[in-house]
């Protein structure tokens, strides 16, 4: 119970939810159940952006071509990885933790859509947020961090990072999943705490920087604690 409880909440903000898990001595054997409760909660969350991007799809040019493009980096890598089981490296929280800090803090937010950046900056985003399958550099946070290196505003940048990743967690449920039985108030649990999550996080998006100086905290704790 507790566990759907606290991925709900970690995985709105760009912390790393499994790696939170992790620490807290959880399994990671439901991740892939919480990964589609979760991307069945964002769709109904940006159902309307979601269904605009579907219909633009089909104009060649749209903003969804980009979003589209921006994602198959990602989704490959990912594939090619499947059955690739890699060790966290709690290094690796705190660089990514100093680049989103970095990037959030000094970079300017000229840009309000992601059509105004090129088809090769959307590709650039894709790449990036390929990085994400180092364990403790998280999914949400690597994608967020490359629209902001473009310069999309932070709300734009989380908007479409929430976006972007329902896909690849509904791969990860689709590639993972083993049948585990799970009850309708755990179910509740992860729902509603998800979209409490994101409602927040959309609206302290100019304190998002602070993440990044939490994961290098935590980050260095983490490896102080493993050497002691």
């Amino acid at each position: 119970m507790i566990e759907y409880f606290l991925h709900g909440i970690f995985e709105a903000f760009p912390i790393s939810s499994s790696m939170h898990l992790m620490l807290l001595g959880y399994s990671l054997d439901n991740i892939a159940i919480l990964h589609g409760i979760t991307a069945i909660v964002a769709i109904i969350f940006f159902h309307k952006t979601i269904i605009k991007l579907l219909v633009d799809f089909f104009s060649f040019g749209s903003i969804s071509w980009k979003l589209f493009i921006a994602l198959m980096p990602k989704l490959l890598v990912g594939f090619a990885l499947r059955n690739c089981y890699l060790n966290y490296n709690y290094f690796v929280v705190i660089l990514f933790g100093l680049i989103f800090f970095a990037v959030d803090y000094f970079r300017s937010q000229n840009i309000e859509s992601i059509n105004d950046i090129s088809y090769l900056q959307s590709l650039l985003v894709g790449i990036i947020s390929s990085f994400s399958f180092f364990p403790g550099a998280s999914s949400l946070g690597t994608y967020y961090t490359a629209f902001r290196i473009f310069k999309i505003n932070r709300k734009k940048s989380l908007d479409l990072s929430l976006i972007l990743n329902i896909i690849p967690s509904i791969g990860a449920f689709l590639l993972k999943y083993n049948y585990i039985q799970i009850s309708i108030v755990q179910f509740t649990a992860c729902t509603f705490m998800y979209f409490l999550s994101i409602f927040l996080c959309r609206k302290l998006t100019k304190y998002l920087f602070l993440l990044g100086i939490y994961r290098v905290v935590m980050g260095m704790l983490i490896c102080i604690n493993i050497r002691e």
